[in-house]
């Protein structure tokens, strides 16, 4: 997948438009549509607006690495908005008692999902964390 690719996936998966975004960027939505069907990139300032706008980051949008540590700090950021401070209580709880200090990261991604999800389960609300 390539750069306009994600930042189209990305739009879709906020529930924004291109035109939005456009307009936030101070650039006319011709514009920005055109650099889409160009592939035209961006600068750096607007590659890092995009990423802020989407909640995700500019190595994401260019490589489609998705696991760095920033990137998973941002969207878990995000999520975390999204709960009550009961949520987050019970979470934090789980997460203590779900696995040892030393487990892979793989391992916790997956233990903090699914504590997540079981406390979401709980209190009755529904979402992913990523």
């Amino acid at each position: 997948m390539l750069f306009w690719e994600r930042v189209k996936s990305l739009i879709s998966e906020e529930n924004i438009t291109q035109g939005s975004l456009a307009k936030s960027m101070h650039v006319r939505p011709d514009t920005f549509s055109r650099w889409i069907q160009r592939g035209t990139m961006p600068n750096a300032g607007q590659a890092v607006f995009l990423a802020q706008s989407l909640n995700t980051t500019v190595e994401y949008l260019v490589t489609g690495t998705t696991y760095t540590k920033s990137h998973i700090r941002i969207r878990l950021d995000n999520f975390l908005d999204s709960l009550s401070e009961n949520q987050i209580e019970q979470s934090l709880k789980m997460l203590k008692a779900a696995f040892p200090r030393k487990s892979s990261p793989c391992q916790v991604g997956l233990n903090i999902k699914c504590c997540i999800s079981i406390s979401r389960k709980n209190d009755g609300n529904t979402g992913t964390l990523i």
